[in-house]
């Protein structure tokens, strides 16, 4: 098979490959999916700009990691987050029995976590509407 992509195509399929084994693999720890970290290696190596060698594998490059990929991943991470809080916290106050929600946050999402400045807002808001006794 061969595919012919620009240069700029060429990054933007990298970006997918590397966004996608992130979120199969990032919280696997030693259970990783070895199938899609061979091809991102694959696809990594045949950019020498994107990559470096780490234990005999090629890996995207640190001035890749740290280029702004994460921030993109970081945003879907918040988006996903809340809108499963904001689904759990609202089945919760609606106390639908046929609805009632078993597990938390931590147990669909074990690694969610709060940017700081998320969680200040987020601690505000919820000062300010809490009830006064």
């Amino acid at each position: 098979m061969q595919i012919n992509l620009t240069p700029k195509e060429f990054r933007r399929l990298l970006d997918l490959v590397y966004i996608g084994n992130w979120v199969l693999n990032s919280t696997r720890g030693e259970d990783r999916f070895a199938d899609y970290d061979n091809l991102e290696s694959k696809l990594f190596a045949l950019s020498p700009a994107l990559s470096e060698h780490w234990n005999g594998t090629v890996v995207p490059s640190r001035a890749y990691q740290e280029g702004g990929i994460h921030e993109a991943i970081a945003c879907y991470e918040d988006n996903v987050f809340y809108e499963i809080l904001a689904e759990e916290l609202s089945r919760r106050d609606m106390d639908y029995p046929e609805m009632q929600v078993k597990t938390t946050i931590r147990s669909i999402w074990p690694t969610a976590r709060l940017s700081s400045n998320r969680r200040t807002s987020f601690d505000s808001r919820k000062q300010q509407t809490a009830p006064t006794e």
